[in-house]
Parts: C-alpha cells; structure tokens; sequence
C-alpha cells in the first residue's frame, strides 16, 4: 500500500513540475497521516536485565514513536532513549524499577546517575517527547528533568513527595495535577510553560518558590491552598490570572509576585498581610482597584508601577515610607488618600501619574525627598501641604501645580515654584503644557504665562485671510507682554506706547470683532505678525511672556471657572485642561492639517486633545446636526476676512 502510495505522488509531482525532495514530502504526508489517526508506530518491552533496552529493541529502534517499557531499567538503558531513539513521542514507563550504579546517563549538561525511586536530573531533556507514564513509585523529580521537552501531558502519582527547581521548565503541558504529599513547589518548576491552563493545588502545600509559575501565560485561574504560608518572588508573574485570592495564612507578598499579570482584575488580600514587596503588581494594566488591609506596613518599590487602570488607592495607617515609583506611571489614578502616619515620600513615587488632579500631605510627613515624586503629571493641579515637611525637587520640570503651604517656614527646594503661602503667592509661572486649576482663590504678587508663537511656516498669519490663528485664555488679566527679546507687544489699538502690535478678537453676537486686552477667564483668538514683506522689528516669532504684577495688593486669582462666550452659530470656551479628543470640541487647527483650509483657520472636531489655556468650540444646535468644523471667517460662513490689499512693511489691523 505504502508503495501504491509513493508512486502516486511521484505522479502528482512530475505533472506539477518536478520531484524534488519527493521522498521527504512522502515521509511527512505519511507521518502526518499517522499522528492524526494516532497511529504511532508502537513497540512493548520487558526487561529482564538492567542495560539491554537496546538489544530488546533491534533494528526498530530508530523507527519506533511510542515505547511501552517494564522491567530493571538503569543508566545504559536511559541513554538508549535519549541517543537511539529520535522519533520517540511517547513513553509509558509505569512497570519500571530504576535501578541504581555506577553507570551514569549522557546529558548536554554533563554525566548523572539513576536514582532508584526517582526521575533524575535531565534524565528526559530535550527529548521529542510529548506525553510520558511514569512509575507508581516515584517519590522525587529532580531538577530539570523534563526541560526542553515537547511535553503535553503526563500522570504525577500520589507517591511524589518532592520536586526540584525547573523540572518542568519550558514544556507543553495543558494541565497538572501536584500530589497530595507535595509541600512545596520549588523555583522555576514550571516556568514558561506557556500552554498551562490548569494546575491542581493540595491542600498541604506551603511554599510555591521564585518563578515557579511565572511566565504560565495560558493560566487564567489558580486556588491557593488555605496551608500557603510563604510565597517566594515572581511565583506567578506574567500569568494569565484574572482574579487571586491569597490565604490567610501569607502575611507576605514578595518581589514581583504578580509582576505583569497583564488580565489581572480583582486581588483578594489577606487580613494579616504585612508587607507587599517591590514590583509586586508591576504592569498589571487590568487592575482597577486594591483594597489593602489595615496591617499592610510597607510597599516595595514600583510595587503598582503601571497599573494603568488604577484608578484610586488608600493607604493603610500603618505605612510610614512610600518608596520609589511605587505608583509610577499609573495614568488612570485619580485619587490618592494617604496614611495619616507616613513619614516619607520618596523620588519618582508618583511619576507620570498623569491623571493624578490633587494630593494631601498629611501633618505626618517628615520629607518629600528624592527627585521628581510628582514629576510628569500634567493634570495635578494642587497639592496641600498640611504639615512642615522638607519638600525636596518634587518636579524636576516646568508645572502649573498650584502648592498650598500651612506652614511659611517650610523648607522647601529652590526650584520649586507656585507656592503658596498665607494666601499669598509672590510669583507664579504658569506653562501652556499643564493643566491649571485653583480650587481655593489667593493673591499673587506676580503671575506670568509663556507661550511660543509661529514654530514653523505653515503657522504664519497670511494677510487678506484667515490663518495664523492660535486660541488662548487666561486665568488672570494681562496687564503686561514682552517677548523674549524685550519686545514690548500689545493687540491692535491697545494704546501701549512703542509696542509691537498682534491681532487679538474675541467672539460676539455678530463674529469676531478687534479687542484690545486680554481678560480673566476670557477665551480669544491671537495671531502674531509674521511676513516677509514686514520688517524684521514688526515679526514675532517665539516666546511671549503675557503677565501681570502688584507687589503691594497682589493680583486676585478666582476659583477656576469655566466660561463660555454665546455666538451666531458656535459657543466659544475658555479652557486650563487637557480634554481628549472628541466629536462635540471643536479646536482650531494652529497646526492640524484640514483638507481645504489654511492653518489657523477653522475649529474641527475630532481632530486632537484641547490644550491647556487653548479655547474650543462647541455647536448651538442639536449634535445630529453639528457639522464637521466652523470656520474663523464670518464666524461661520467661509471667506476671507479681510479684503486683499498691498502690504506695508508695517502690520495693519486689517491684514487679517
């Protein structure tokens, strides 16, 4: 039949074009076909003498895909399976006595003995073996028995007592079920078996060791026995789990314990836990919440690093150091309540958390130290202050956070800005980069705004149309703006004497009209002067400080309100946020490009995030009928907004 078979595709493939490697395409069809019937070829031995697998097998020993073995086996029998029997998949050894001496097997690790109730180290490495019997009296498997293995399935029986590290490290396994008489499971025993769905605890069992699960990315679920008592670092990081529950009896959860267990969703903690080490829940992007026990008295560093959908975290009383990046770059986190005994606060612990909006420091910190424990978090827009801690560069960049102190006589790092103190601010400096919120008004002394204008070409205003156009508002009235080089700037009619003018509108009943300040809470729309044909002394481009300033008196800063200004056909809202993307906030495209407009020159939607002091648009009318963009000109209608004229070598309001 065989042959019938071999000439057929012999056939097929000389009408196909050729016959290259006929007889290996032959071999894989009919041991394919084989596999999928289960038909391996198949040999039963029994020995009588230890060392004569060999002998027993003949000349089939080189063909033979499953092997039922019984009898003495020992060392020279081992590396026959190893060594002789390259097809072999699968190995029922259920009758065997291992047989101990002298002898030793052959691994790519080096020369081990048979141990007499045993699996010995390396004894079935790097085989094709996919599914093994092993005796009824094994009592230990030693290490790295079965790594490298294509092992899919294999019966552990209730005589085991012991494992070793890595035994199963890297198999094929689906499935497992650990003996009753099993206390621990030792470092690494089943890591990387990225096809494990199940695993079958005893109820005896104390100790699961470093990694010993870590990297099962198929198991999505594990019941821990009520015995568990100690859990040794990375046990079950990079798991598939979705949900956890730790014993009573743990009071530790070590070093990377669940480190990116990326399904995470739900973490069950014991009553009497006490610690929770370093990158425990690190990258668990699917954990929402956590609710620590009150024993809890340490977090290790970078302990909920990532958890991207961590929303809000309270802290045990009991905690009195948060370490580095224990919660960086939790983007969603929004609220933090922190224990009433803390103590310290180190660097980077809150970095990038970007949703962050407001903090308390308790009475009880002693020092924020470190760098950068708030840096990156553009939405925090207050922290309170409540007590008299060292406060060391806890932003190491620009930031509109607004720091209200209890105490004046805090010692609080040089750079540090935004303070304030009794009420009072003596300088603020305010980034288009940040959000800005005051949730409690005060005064301050002085307060500045710096913004850059015309970046690039396509950002310059073109007279005779509409482009060029950048949104802004504040939250103070401008009495003062220079640009970096000591120019002094003022809107069209402003009546500053010897300032370079800019065009400046704010939206009314009839459009945009000229205006000539900028006032608290107003939104407006401004364009810097910036054409060949103007001379250099009259173009903008850069930084532009907008300020305001009184020593004596102090300047008012409201609450933040959000205002909005009613026009023909849009609203027009003044804006200190990062808003998303959105199909109901229309943003003008100062360096979006929209197909048939100039930059500078129509509000879109859904074209990017609204920036912090960037004004946006919102429709009038019902949103199944909003359409997709409103342009400057005409507050509406599409057309230039000027009439064409010559251009002087000196702006003029009516340019644009």
């Amino acid at each position: 039949m065989k042959r019938i078979t071999y000439l057929l595709i012999c056939v097929i493939s000389l009408i196909g074009g050729g016959c290259t490697n006929l007889l290996e395409s032959y071999n894989e069809a009919i041991e394919n076909a084989s596999t999928k019937a289960g038909d391996l070829k198949t040999k039963e031995v029994t020995l009588e003498t230890a060392g004569t697998l060999a002998a027993k097998l003949g000349n089939d020993i080189s063909t033979i895909q499953k092997l039922i073995l019984s009898g003495p086996v020992d060392a020279d029998d081992i590396n026959t399976l190893r060594s002789s029997m390259p097809l072999l998949e699968s190995l029922d050894m259920k009758g065997v006595d291992f047989v101990e001496s002298e002898k030793v097997y052959i691994t790519d690790w080096g020369k081990f003995s048979v141990v007499k109730c045993g699996i010995g180290s390396y004894m079935f490495s790097r085989l094709n073996l996919n599914q093994i019997v092993i005796p009824d009296n094994i009592e230990i498997i030693k290490d790295n028995a079965f790594i490298g293995t294509n092992l899919e399935s294999i019966n552990l029986p209730e005589s085991i007592t012991t494992f070793e590290w890595k035994a199963f490290g890297g198999t094929k396994l689906t499935s497992v079920v650990i003996p009753s008489k099993v206390k621990e499971l030792p470092k690494y025993i089943f890591e990387n078996c990225e096809k494990l769905q199940s695993i079958i605890l005893p109820e005896g069992l104390t100790k699961i060791g470093d990694r010993a699960l870590g990297g099962c990315s198929s198991l999505q679920s594990i019941n821990l026995p009520q015995s568990l008592t100690d859990i040794e670092s990375g046990a079950l990081g990079r798991t598939g789990l979705k949900t956890i529950t730790i014993p009573e009896s743990v009071t530790i959860i070590p070093e990377g314990c669940f480190d990116y267990c990326e399904a995470l969703q739900e973490v069950n903690l014991p009553s009497h836990l006490t610690t929770i080490g370093g990158s425990c829940f690190r990258h668990c992007i699917s954990l929402t919440s956590i609710e620590m026990p009150k024993s809890v008295e340490s977090l290790g560093s970078s302990a909920f690093h990532s958890c991207t959908s961590l929303k809000s975290i309270k802290l045990p009383d009991n905690i009195k150091t948060i370490d580095p990046y224990t919660f960086a770059s939790c983007s969603s986190l929004l609220e933090v309540e922190l224990p009433v005994n803390l103590e310290y606060i180190q660097g980077e612990a809150f970095t990038r958390c970007s949703s962050l909006q407001y903090i308390e420091i308790p009475p009880s910190v002693r020092a924020i130290t470190g760098r950068g424990a708030f840096d990156g978090n553009e939405s925090l827009y207050t922290v309170f202050i409540k007590g008299k801690p060292e406060i060391g560069e806890m932003f190491t960049g620009p930031v509109n956070t607004l720091i209200y102190l209890s105490d004046p006589n805090t010692n609080v790092y040089a750079s540090i800005k935004n303070l304030i103190i009794d009420g009072v601010a003596s300088s603020l400096v305010l980034t288009d980069k940040m959000t800005f919120f005051c949730p409690q008004a005060f005064k301050a002394q002085k307060i500045i705004y710096k913004k850059t204008f015309n970046n690039s070409p396509q950002e310059y205003p073109v007279p005779g149309q509409a482009a060029g156009w950048v949104g802004i508002s504040l939250p103070f009235t401008v009495t003062g703006i220079v640009h970096e080089d000591g120019r002094v700037l003022a809107p069209f009619n402003g009546e500053v004497a010897d300032a370079k003018n800019f065009w400046l509108r704010k939206l009314t009943s009839n459009g945009f009209e000229n205006a000539t300040t900028i006032e608290a809470d107003e939104p407006y729309i401004i364009a810097m002067p910036h054409n060949e044909k103007y001379a250099k002394e009259y173009n903008i481009e850069g930084t532009v400080v907008f300020s305001a300033e009184n020593v004596k008196n102090g300047i008012t800063i409201p609450a933040t309100v959000s205002r909005k200004v009613e026009g023909p056909l849009y609203d027009f809202n003044s804006n200190y946020s990062i808003l998303p993307k959105s199909s109901s906030i229309y943003v003008l495209n100062t360096h979006d490009y929209v197909s048939g407009y100039n930059y500078g020159s129509v509000f879109s939607r859904n074209i990017r995030i609204t920036n912090p002091f960037e004004p946006y648009v919102t429709d009038k009318a019902i949103s199944a009928k909003a359409p997709a963009a409103f342009t400057i000109g005409n507050c509406g209608v599409a057309k230039i907004t000027r009439s064409i004229h010559s251009v002087a070598s000196k702006p003029s309001i009516d340019d644009l």
